[in-house]
Order: C-alpha cells, then structure tokens, then sequence
C-alpha cells in the first residue's frame, strides 16, 4: 500500500490543491494509466482541457494520482504501481479506479481531484473513502486529453469533501451546456436489494434530513447493468486488446479484456437499445420526482485480502454502472462511519442538474462537509 499520489509537486499554498488522475494529461508528464504497458510511453505534449480550464479558475495542481490499471477495476488494488491506502478505513480497499483521486481527497491532501467515471470509477472509491464524488452528465465535461480517447460511458469526475467546492469547479469546467440549480425538494428512493445495515443508514440519513421519500421502481435497473458493462468490456478491449498478447498486464485486468472481446456485435446493439430504453426510464422516473436516491454501495467495501481475491470488484458497481449507461448525473455522499466500514448514498438527478445535486448535498447534510460523514 502506499499514498494516493504517484507524482506530487510543490504547491504554493495559495491556491485549492488539485490532484489529477493519471489517466488524465498532464503537459510535461507521461500518462501511465497505473499499467507497465504505459510505462515507456511520451510525456504528454499539453494539458486536458479540463485540466487548463481548473487552471484558469485558480486551482494548483498538487500531483497526479494513482489508478486501478488501464482504469478496469473497482477496487483500486494495483500490485504494479501500487495500492493507495484508504485514509479513514485502512484495512478497506480504497475503490477504483479512480483510487488515488479519493485517497488523497479523503487525506486532506487536497481540496479537488479529477477522476474519471465509466461504470462507478468515481462514486464506487469515493463511498469506500467516506468522501463526495460526482458522476458529472454525460458531455458535460469535455474529454479532450482523458484515455481512453473513446469511450461512449465515460465522464471526468469530482471528488472533495465539500460539494461547495465541486460546486465552485462546475463552473469552472462545464463545455456550453447549461446547468440546471433547480432545487431539489421531492425525492425517489430507488427500491433495490441491498446488506440491511447500508439500507437502514440511509433510511437513517433520510429521517435525520427531514427528507419526504417516495419508493420508486426501475425494473430495467439489472439489463442497464449488464448492458453497461457489456458495453465497457467491448470498448476497453477496442481501445486496449492489443496490449493482452504483450503479456504486460495483471491477470484481472486481461481478463477483463478478454471479456471484451467475447461481444458480439449483436449484443453491442442490443446493449444500444437498452441504453436507450434505460434512459428514457429514469427520465421517466424524474418526471414524477426531482432526483432518485438509492446507496452508493449496495454491500460494505470489502477488505484488502477480499479485493485481493477478486481485484476487478465488479459486483460493487450494481447500484452505479446503470447511470454511465443513461448519462444521468449521480452524486455519491458520505453518510455514515461503522465498524464494518464507511456507507454512501447516491443522488441521482435529471440531466444537467449537477449543481442542484452538490447544493441539494450542501444544505441536506452540512455536518458531513468537512467530516467525510458522519461519525
């Protein structure tokens, strides 16, 4: 185990600290994306243009950040470039891929980190950090200089322990789409299957936020699944499979591609048709309610020796990898500490309501701001 950071650079203190996930570009830097496949690769030539435009906005870039390879695992363990140590919860796994964004976050190294979020890369470490993480609407981050160059799931996401300061990079960062601070007054609580203790805590968290909930049913949530991952699995192998016979990657992550290259193209188009149904669901469900509420997590994080035993952590992303499927943003937050570990829960809002989410979050659960959750 070892820090969130891969690369750390000086800061001047005067500035909220950024930190970047390596699989985002940084000028003068090799984006190595946690694998050795990566590791003789070019410096790259300039930023990613959400990295220039959080530069305009008055943020210091602290360091690049460390990832679960080829960002294809959700829980961040990388035996290669190292496990970053989940600050609040050590014997936990910290979450992938975007492990080290959260580690750092969660340490108080930093007050922003950039992820990226294909199938829960950003809420999965996030919840198993104990701190705020945004899946952003699909296109509302642009992803000029994030890797994989193509990808039909993936979004730039945010991680801090204050959604104001998400909130602040919002405005920072969105590419011309207007966003939406509708407030936030009627929710939906996702009905989904879920160990009793996470589904009590957020009961728990409801009642203590004199929130009014409706149960709301989503019986396409399971083929949104699947049709998520078949689609990350077939894309990943589209943009990595050749690296598979060099023999430079950890058993887990080859696995994964090899799966990938299992899709058919028929199964390719029907995971297209039910994204597109899928879609049109939740658009329906939030026709009827503001956001949708459901946990992050739908099981505690497991341990370091559990992860160990199943590095890709698939079954952590149930409750997440539905919403890169419809695009939808999902907000991950903090809500409680227990001796089995940290528990999340997750806000899902219309398109383009990012910053109704982080301000929904702000004035729902203002203990949680700079705790991580609650004790």
């Amino acid at each position: 185990m070892t820090s969130g950071y891969l690369v750390r650079f000086p800061t001047r203190g005067e500035s909220p600290r950024l930190a970047v996930k390596d699989s985002i570009d940084l000028a003068g830097q090799r984006t190595g994306m946690g694998s050795p496949a990566f590791a003789q690769t070019q410096p790259a030539q300039r930023n990613a243009e959400v990295v220039d435009k959080l530069l305009a906005a008055r943020f210091e870039i602290a360091g690049k950040t460390r990832l679960h390879g080829l960002a294809l695992g959700a829980t961040g363990i990388n035996a290669w470039s190292g496990t970053p140590i989940n600050p609040s919860f050590p014997e936990l796994v910290p979450g992938g891929s975007s492990s080290g964004s959260a580690a750092v976050i969660a340490a108080g190294e930093a007050e922003l980190a950039i992820g990226t979020d294909t199938g829960g890369s950003v809420r999965v470490p996030a919840a198993c950090c104990g701190v705020f993480g945004l899946k952003t609407t699909a296109g509302l981050i642009s992803r000029a200089g994030v890797h994989p160059a193509a990808s039909s799931l993936d979004v730039v996401g945010l991680f801090a322990r204050d959604p104001a300061v998400i909130a602040r990079a919002l405005h920072a960062v969105t590419v011309d789409a207007p966003l939406s601070d509708r407030p936030i007054r009627r929710l939906g609580r996702i009905q989904i299957a879920a160990d009793l203790d996470v589904d009590a805590a957020v009961t728990v968290a409801c009642v203590h936020a004199n929130l009014t909930v409706d149960p709301v049913v989503w019986p396409g949530m399971k083929a949104a699944f699947k049709a998520g991952l078949a689609l990350i699995n077939a894309e990943s192998w589209d943009a990595y499979g050749e690296l598979v016979e060099a023999g430079l990657l950890p058993a887990d992550v080859s696995e994964r591609l090899r799966a990938g290259s299992r899709v058919t193209d028929a199964q390719r188009l029907e995971a297209e048709a039910v994204r597109r149904r899928a879609r049109l669901e939740v658009d329906a469900l939030l026709a009827q309610v503001d956001a949708l509420l459901l946990p992050t997590l739908a099981i505690f994080p497991p341990s370091l020796a559990e992860g160990g035993a199943d590095p890709s952590g698939i079954a952590l992303t149930a409750l997440v990898r539905p919403f890169n499927l419809t695009g939808h943003p999902a907000l991950s937050v903090p809500i409680a500490r227990t001796k089995r570990g940290p528990i999340a829960m997750q806000i899902v809002g219309r398109l383009g309501s990012d910053l109704a989410l982080c301000d929904f979050a702000k004035n729902m659960f203002p203990a949680n701001h700079n705790q991580g959750g609650a004790a």
